[in-house]
């Protein structure tokens, strides 16, 4: 009896040991990841990173410069949840521009990348990607009908 009692005691307790070692390092309030437009380009640019289509400089941006043509197209974007690594020591600037598509069934945009030295100026490397925007302006508030209600005089 004493000795079922004491295999029943340790297997708890390295039930709780291993729970605890799967806690550990977890945070009771994990960082979000980026939703939206930005989550999905800082998503993209993470698995061509990952598949070696970017080049070794991507390492070394120390500073992105975005442009856009229009405030909405910086509501979209949410630049600040982009996911870009960027390097205090790096030596190359990373210019973003934003570029419209209009199409009124695929409304899209462009982000045109450049990688340039920052000391030479001379671009060394330069990305263009497409992005439909369908999938995020559905998530913006549509407009509401018009849908004429019954007066009390009608009911």
């Amino acid at each position: 009896m004493n000795e079922k009692l004491l295999g029943l005691f340790l297997l708890v307790c390295a039930i709780g040991i291993s729970w605890y070692l799967g806690q550990e390092g977890s945070s009771p309030h994990p960082q979000q990841e980026p939703q939206g437009l930005a989550g999905f380009i800082s998503e993209d640019l993470s698995q061509n990173d990952q598949q070696g289509l970017l080049p070794k400089e991507w390492r070394s941006i120390h500073s992105v410069n975005y442009s856009f043509e229009n405030e909405r197209q910086k509501q979209l974007l949410n630049i600040n949840n982009i996911r870009i690594p960027k390097n205090p020591q790096g030596q190359y600037q990373l210019d973003v521009d934003v570029i419209d598509v209009p199409d009124e069934e695929n409304p899209s945009i462009i982000l045109q990348m450049s990688l340039s030295d920052l000391k030479s100026k001379n671009k060394i490397w330069e990305l263009g990607r497409f992005y439909s925007l369908v999938p995020y302006l559905s998530a913006e508030k549509a407009p509401e009908k018009n849908i004429p209600t019954k007066t009390e005089s009608e009911k």
